[in-house]
């Protein structure tokens, strides 16, 4: 069974990096802990934050982030998912969907043919 911190360890973490004034390096995090952690202990604490959103790791370390990253980061989801919906309508242009239509059109006409030879 995998070791589960406690609730007060993962807060200890939590304020370390919040009041930190730049990225943080793991040592970093537990040398600035009044108690010592295990680097599994650690890793497992930045994973929850990072699936809460609360952190964000980059190449320099790991930082806190502000309610205004947070607020920008979900309005561009919000507009990526948006456009991904449009997308194939942008890269096409009005057009070339009418010609599909029409080709679309021929081919259900044709197939009815078909399925009436077949009936009789």
């Amino acid at each position: 069974m995998k070791h589960k911190p406690r609730l007060d360890t993962i807060i200890r973490v939590e304020n370390i990096i919040q009041r930190a004034e730049k990225p943080l390096s793991i040592n970093e995090i537990n040398k600035r802990s009044e108690k010592q952690m295990m680097r599994s202990t650690i890793n497992t604490i930045l994973q929850y934050l990072e699936n809460s959103n609360k952190i964000m790791r980059t190449e320099k370390g790991v930082v806190w982030k502000t309610s205004q990253e947070i607020e920008y980061e979900l309005e561009a989801n919000e507009q990526e998912q948006v456009s991904e919906k449009t997308k194939p309508y942008r890269s096409n242009n009005i057009l070339e969907l009418l010609k599909e239509l029409e080709q679309s059109s021929q081919e259900l006409q044709e197939a009815n043919k078909e399925l009436r030879k077949i009936k009789i």
